[in-house]
This record gives structure tokens, C-alpha cells and sequence, in this order.
């Protein structure tokens, strides 16, 4: 949506220069150069109006406009005005949602080349979604589309099709190949997947190391997953266990649920760090609050709660309601990854 703000941005000098408008021209000539030329049938203008509708730039917001000068632009094929059609359509912004619609406007831009109309079909194809049901086929198809033309994220979607999927479409190299070219591209969970592949053997040869790198250069542009992946090679290699405490402590702070419940085990085992029941209880009882502890999780880590319940002093009991009293609550990250 960011792009649509910035390509309006793009078109202003094209049409003040075409248009003899001054390099300064007040708001209400700006509108009225946009309103002329889009009246007139320019289906760039007419875009640019949605776009302005939209977000409010130079006018008040008026999204049943928007969708009207994107529709008059979406009528003679501009691909960028079918897209933010689909979009609106999709997420239900300033129109009754209506995935139908919204798959009907993205396949007009997307069969134009539109790349982010081609990876928002290979998302709803992946997915499924009201009335459409999942197609990996489809969701492939699109994907690679937009993936040759160097889109970041259908790359990365399109290695986790081939990753994860149970059809025919299952390859390891092809998923390595594209996590590959978006990790080049600096997508995060690309670098992270990537690792994943390395650390397991996945379509590569198994490589503790160059994992290790992998997760190092995810986890210092914010990934939680990574800071968590990172901490575990870490504590499975003889010499760098203690390199991986603080890294799981911050996955634990930033609401993972695995890293939750890990720092609670180690807590509790008091291996790597001082033993504390009153931390441990205070981990795992986070990871019991989380969106994601659901019954399989709550069978795995059940046997640790109970064993906590039966060792823990009162003194630790009390203090590990102090913990839960005084300490903000941990966010649960929501997000989750395959």
C-alpha cells in the first residue's frame, strides 16, 4: 500500500511539467490539474486521484472516491488501479469485503505482469480463502511470476511451497534456490529459512557454521526466530553454550513460545545458568498464556510445569508471584512461521 503513496508522489513532476502547472502550485491547482486531466479519460490522472482519495494526500479522505476513479482506471486496464481495486476489495477498506472481487482484480493486473497483484494471488491461492479454495498449483504458477521478476517476498513464499507442501510440488533444491535469491535480497525470513536448511541438511549439506552465519545476520536485523535457532546451535556446540543464554532470553522477552518455554527448562535445570524455580515457573507459566500453547504444546511441556509445582519452595513460590505481579506482561509474538 506504502508503494501506491510513493508512486503518486513519482507522477507529480510528469504531470506539472506536461501540464506548464508552476513548480509550487497550490493544493486546490494540484487537484484541479489531477481532476481536468482524469475527467478528460487519462488513466494515469484517474489513478493518481484514487491514490489521493485513498490517503488523504492534498484532500480529505474519501475512499468511495478512491474506488471510483480506480474503477474508471481499472476500465481501460491500468493494471496499477485493478491491483489497489483487489486490495480494497480484499481487505474490505471503504467496501464490503468480497475475496471474489478481489482474486477478479488481482488476475486483471496480475496477467498485465503487476508483480504485487501476482504475489497477493499466489498468497490467497496458498492459503485459501472464502469461497476459494486452496490451490497450491495456482498459488505456484503466481508465485513464480512474480518471483522471476525478482519480487522478494514470492520468492521466499515460493521456497516455503516447495518446502512444505505435500504435493508433487515438494523439492528441496528449488526451495534452497529461492530462499537463496531473496536471502540475497536481504528477506529476513529468507536468511532465517535458509539456516534452517543448512542446519538440518535440508537440499544442502548439513553445515552448523554457515547456519550459525546465516542465523547471526537474521537475528541482528530484529528476528526473533533466528535469535531462538541461533541459541540452540549455540547450546549444541561444546565451547559457545554460554553464548546462547542471553540470545534465548531475548527470544523469550520478545514473546516466542518455544524460547519461553526452553529458558524455563534451563531455569529449572540450572545448567547453564543459576538454578532459579522462581524464574522457571515464571517462563513456563508465560508460555501456557500464549495464543499458540495449545493442547500438543500443553502435553510437551506439562510433565516440566508439574515437576516445577513439586520441587518449588514456598520463599520461590512467593517470589515467583512477585515476578508475575511486577513484571510487565510479555507480548506473544503471533506470528507464526513454518
Amino acid at each position: 500500500m506504502l508503494r501506491l503513496a510513493f508512486t503518486i508522489i513519482l507522477l507529480l513532476p510528469v504531470f506539472f511539467t506536461a501540464r506548464n502547472v508552476c513548480a509550487e502550485p497550490s493544493p486546490v491547482r494540484d487537484i484541479s490539474a489531477y481532476r481536468q486531466a482524469a475527467e478528460a479519460g487519462n488513466a494515469d490522472a484517474q489513478y493518481s486521484l484514487g491514490v489521493m482519495y485513498q490517503f488523504g494526500m492534498g484532500i480529505k479522505q474519501n475512499l468511495p472516491a478512491a474506488l471510483q476513479w480506480y474503477r474508471k482506471a481499472a476500465e481501460q486496464s491500468d493494471a496499477r488501479s485493478q491491483y489497489a481495486l483487489g486490495l480494497m476489495y480484499y481487505t474490505g477498506n471503504g467496501v464490503k469485503q468480497d475475496i471474489a472481487e478481489a482474486v477478479k482484480f488481482y488476475k486483471l493486473a496480475a496477467e498485465q505482469g503487476h508483480t504485487e497483484a501476482q504475489r497477493s494471488l499466489g498468497i490467497v491461492f496458498a492459503n485459501g480463502a472464502e469461497f476459494i479454495e486452496r490451490d497450491d498449483h495456482a498459488a505456484l504458477e503466481w508465485f513464480t511470476k512474480a518471483a522471476e521478476q525478482g519480487d522478494t517476498e514470492a520468492q521466499y513464499r515460493l521456497g516455503i511451497l516447495y518446502k512444505v507442501t505435500k504435493s508433487r510440488f515438494r523439492n528441496a533444491h528449488k526451495a534452497v534456490e529461492w530462499f537463496t535469491k531473496a536471502a540475497e535480497q536481504q528477506h529476513i525470513q529468507a536468511i532465517y529459512a535458509l539456516g534452517k536448511c543448512y542446519e538440518t541438511g535440508y537440499g544442502v549439506s548439513q553445515d552448523n557454521g554457515k547456519a550459525a552465519r546465516l542465523y547471526e545476520q537474521a537475528a541482528a536485523m530484529g528476528d526473533v526466530y533466528a535469535r531462538f535457532a541461533l541459541s540452540q546451535v549455540y547450546y549444541n556446540t561444546p565451547g559457545y553454550e554460554m553464548a546462547g543464554v542471553p540470545l534465548l532470553m531475548q527470544a523469550a522477552k520478545q514473546g516466542l513460545i518455544e524460547a519461553e518455554y526452553m529458558l524455563s527448562k534451563t531455569y529449572f535445570e540450572g545448567v547453564l545458568i543459576k538454578q532459579d524455580h522462581a524464574e522457571a515457573l515464571y517462563w513456563i507459566d508465560q508460555s501456557f498464556m500464549h495464543p499458540f500453547s495449545d493442547q500438543k504444546f500443553i502435553t510437551k511441556v506439562n510433565p516440566l510445569h508439574l515437576q516445577i509445582l513439586d520441587t518449588i519452595s514456598k520463599q520461590d513460590y512467593r517470589r515467583f508471584q512477585m515476578l508475575s505481579f511486577y513484571r510487565e506482561d510479555v507480548a506473544p509474538l503471533t506470528e507464526k512461521r513454518e
